[in-house]
């Protein structure tokens, strides 16, 4: 799709940001742009930023004036938009304001504080016309800044603006002139003969002082434009094409590759490798303080579970590009060697131990480079990383089975079981639970490094690995619930999956007599609803038994509570086989409080993940997948999979509620690739598109996440999370691409139409029970999609 003609009939807005795989990126002053098209607010084409908040508004559009007509409307365009090419730093669009005059716009982001711009006007009638064109700009400044103004700089006509601590700058080749338009603006006059072309150039630099800006500006336009622009075309030319014949999808396919590699931003000073972003968007980019360590939980760094989910757009063009990724986790192991959850540009550290996924991580970039010396560089640290996960830090009762430390390391913080955020929050400590899911993972990475073990030919710690496999693998089965035909997380202490109950209620301070003898030790849970929507000091005192039958009285502190909006959250830090009372110290008198024992029936999609790491057997796969995961009632919904599955009385009024997360999402379809049903995760991918895609067509936007019922979308626009992961559609549709010559096809194409996918030059039509294969060396093949099958053209010759 590198022409891609696209005709938008709707608002449309695409995001235009300095390419970190072609120009540089400045991590703290990184300005973003937006196109919009169609029924803005200005009723133009407008371009637009904040400069990462920095200003109101920014806002660039072109007016073309012939015959004493203004056309700056596109809905009054003779012949509407169409975009020819979009790529993250460049577009291109076509369009006739007036019926013998075509306009061709392009708009490159040759770096983080300058756009440029291309406009070429062609008199296509048999006669001359005149045709003034104005470039206007709008700005509307914080409270210390000016609006643009016509100034001049070395004898050239600009428009100058300030707001916050940058001066904004537009420059206009050609000798432009004031424009007369209500808006600030500059003016060109062009006599064009029959059939005739003129083209303009302009550049806008944002710099902190006007002469740098200017100097910007102008020496963008001193570049040859073709060349860079051709440079830009070979770049993604190496990207992936996909035609299904449904255009919703084609789309929604093309701009996540794209909006994946606008994530990317260059090294610093404090980050050796190329890191990624969740979202690039125009109110972001700018520190206040200069460095990012202000930057929110958006731009501070990345996650395994993000790079992960790159993956499937990143490879097989960029593994260099996921090297790097992989290699912001593996600088900055400890000695003992835990790895941060999220390093930032900025040396930003969340503090918790990184997802074990980076071994795995490892292991699908060697798949495309084959590049062993790789492996053998990483090996020693991945094998320390996933050791560390077992000291008692993680591991709090020594039982080689370790626990999450905070509910941020799954990648998804959303869910009303742990999230305090959540509006049905139930505020469980993640950290007092064993969870199959983070077992799963552990499991999966266990054997990544096992296989890598294998290439290096490095057998001694091999043995040692099997054994913690085979120990995560018994936690996993021991958390199957026959009856429920699904994982349940279990107690960290205990290791028993108990439904919750209500212990007891009390309104402000005083003593709940409890007196009860449990018939397998239990953990209470605390919930506070102040009524004033202010916290209190409150303390807690459990006196009871312990599991081991030894008398003890808990002491929870005012500073153990977590406080949200009102509501205060804490779970115990001990299970009880007998609790006799519970005393309650600084509460407001109004205040509620009730005690719950800690629900370990809840099941979120984490759960799911022991398909994904193929522990399951064939059987039990079957009846997860059968009863729970194509279950309606269960994790299926009419748009995807479910993220969670409540079990309280009013779980019916809430499942619609609940949102799908793809990168967790994604997972559970290659798990079904993995154990063979190809067509069921065809069908949830299917049904995730029908959404994803439609929200794309309307407004040309993705969202992080998107409730099941009546198609209701909400999130984050063009967040990580939201891409449509185009690696994912292909291994569902039985297609992997190693490299231009070496490909694989397993099994008939699940979904209801030829799909094509051209990939530098390789061109692949996987039909229902065929493929048709055209190779760059001209070399042509159809095989027969029953079988997996290696292809490799080289290898054949």
């Amino acid at each position: 799709m590198h022409n891609w003609n696209y005709v938008p009939d709707q608002l449309i807005s695409l995001t235009l940001a300095s390419d970190a795989r072609l120009s540089p990126t400045d991590y703290t002053n990184d300005q973003i742009w937006e196109l919009k098209l169609i029924n803005t607010e200005t009723a133009a084409i407008s371009l637009e930023t904040t400069f990462g908040l920095r200003a109101r508004l920014c806002r660039i559009f072109p007016r073309f004036i012939f015959n004493g007509k203004v056309a700056d409307d596109p809905a009054q365009y003779s012949k509407s938009i169409r975009i020819h090419r979009y790529f993250p730093n460049y577009l291109e669009l076509s369009f006739k304001p007036f019926s013998s005059v075509n306009v061709n716009l392009e708009y490159w982001v040759p770096g983080s504080q300058l756009i440029a711009g291309r406009i070429l006007i062609t008199n296509t009638a048999h006669e001359k016309c005149n045709i003034q064109l104005e470039l206007a700009e709008l700005l509307i400044p914080s409270p210390d800044g000016f609006r643009m103004t016509v100034n001049e700089i070395d004898m050239t006509t600009v428009l100058v603006g300030k707001t916050s601590n940058i001066i904004p700058l537009l420059f206009l080749t050609g000798g432009a002139q004031p424009g007369k338009s209500p808006f600030p603006s500059l003016q060109l006059v062009f006599t064009i003969p029959p059939n005739g072309k003129q083209e303009a150039f302009w550049a806008h630099a944002t710099l902190p002082d006007m002469d740098s800006s200017f100097i910007m500006a102008k020496e963008i336009n001193r570049k040859n434009w073709h060349s860079e622009i051709a440079r830009i075309r070979r770049e993604n030319s190496k990207q992936l094409e996909i035609h299904t014949g449904n255009k919703d999808w084609d789309t929604a396919l093309y701009l996540s590759q794209n909006y994946a590699y606008q994530l990317l931003i260059k090294p610093n000073n404090h980050c050796n490798s190329v890191s990624s972003v969740a979202i690039r968007n125009p109110d972001q980019g700018f520190s206040l303080l200069g460095n990012g360590t202000d930057y929110n939980h958006q731009w501070n760094g990345q996650t395994p579970l993000e790079s992960l989910y790159l993956t499937n757009f990143l490879l097989p063009t960029y593994p260099e590009l996921m090297k790097d990724l992989l290699d912001n986790f593996l600088e900055i192991e400890t000695p003992h060697g835990d790895i941060d959850l999220k390093p930032g540009l900025a040396g930003q550290r969340s503090h918790l131990n990184a997802t074990p996924l980076l071994a795995y991580i490892a292991l699908q970039i060697y798949k495309y480079t084959k590049d062993i010396t790789f492996l053998e560089s990483v090996f020693p640290r991945l094998l320390t990383f996933f050791y560390a996960w077992f000291s008692n830090t993680h591991d709090r009762d020594g039982d080689l089975i370790p626990e999450w430390d905070q509910v941020a390391q799954t990648g998804f913080e959303d869910t009303p079981f742990f999230s305090l955020h959540h509006p049905h929050s139930l505020g469980m400590d993640i950290s007092v639970l064993e969870s199959p899911g983070l077992c799963s993972y552990l499991y999966n990475e266990c054997n990544s490094l096992i296989a890598i073990a294998i290439i290096i030919n490095h057998s001694e710690p091999i043995s040692k690995l099997e054994a913690y496999a085979i120990n995560l693998k018994t936690m996993i089965e021991q958390s199957w619930n026959e009856q429920a035909t699904g994982y349940f997380y279990r107690d960290r202490d205990s290791h028993i999956s108990s439904p919750g109950e209500e212990v007891g209620t009390i309104q402000g301070s005083g003593i709940i007599e409890i007196n009860t003898n449990y018939p397998h030790p239990i953990r209470p849970i605390f919930f506070i609803e102040s009524q004033l929507g202010v916290t209190h000091p409150t303390n807690i005192f459990i006196h009871g038994n312990g599991a081991t039958g030894s008398h003890r009285i808990e002491h929870i502190n005012s500073s153990q509570i977590h406080w949200h909006l009102g509501h205060g959250y804490v779970t115990g830090a001990y299970t009880y086989n007998t609790i006799e009372f519970i005393e309650v110290n600084g509460m407001h008198p109004d205040d509620t409080m009730v005690i719950k024992t800690v629900d370990y029936s809840i099941t979120d999609q984490s759960l799911l993940f022991p398909l994904w790491a193929g522990v399951l057997s064939k059987e039990r796969a079957k009846i997860l997948i059968n009863l729970t995961i194509m279950n309606n009632k269960k994790y299926l919904g009419p748009f995807g999979l479910r993220t969670w599955i409540e079990s309280s009385k009013d779980n019916e009024t809430h499942k619609e509620n609940n949102s799908i997360f793809l990168p967790w999402a994604a997972l559970i379809l290659d798990g079904l690739v993995k154990y063979g049903e190809r067509a069921k995760a065809a069908e949830l991918f299917i049904r995730m598109m029908k959404s994803l895609s439609k929200n794309s067509q309307k407004n040309n936007t993705l969202n992080r996440t998107h409730q099941n019922k009546a198609n209701i979308l909400f999130g984050v626009q063009k967040s990580l999370p939201t891409l449509i992961p185009q690696g994912l559609f292909l291994r569902i549709l039985g297609l992997e691409i190693i490299n231009p010559y070496t490909l694989e096809i397993s099994g008939y194409n699940p979904f209801p139409w030829p799909v094509t996918v051209k990939y530098q030059g390789l061109t692949v039509i996987k039909q229902e029970k065929q493929t048709i294969i055209s190779f760059p060396d001209g070399q042509t093949s159809t095989v027969e999609n029953d079988k997996l099958q290696r292809i490799n053209c080289r290898e054949s010759k």
